[in-house]
């Protein structure tokens, strides 16, 4: 957690998809940043709207920053339904 007495180069607001992009994008360029979440988890809308059985017609690594998957390891490629 970011005190009072820490000093950012930028503040990053919301660590949905967008924030958590700028972060990457920060750190590639050396800035100290903090982003700053309101809520226990990140992805943002990703996160929060979750509808059971709900369908999209692009597979999700399409989704994804290209870096990604260095962190999170190759994204499974197989799906039991498609368009």
């Amino acid at each position: 957690m970011a005190s009072s007495s820490d000093c950012y180069d930028c503040v990053v607001i919301g660590a949905g998809i967008s924030g958590i992009g700028m972060g990457y994008h920060l750190t590639q360029r050396g800035f100290n940043f903090v982003i700053l979440e309101s809520r226990d988890n990140i992805g943002g809308t990703w996160d929060l709207f979750k509808f059971p059985g709900i369908r999209s017609d692009l597979a999700m690594y399409d989704f994804a920053y290209r870096y990604f998957h260095k962190y999170l390891g190759e994204p499974a490629r197989t799906w039991t339904h498609t368009y």
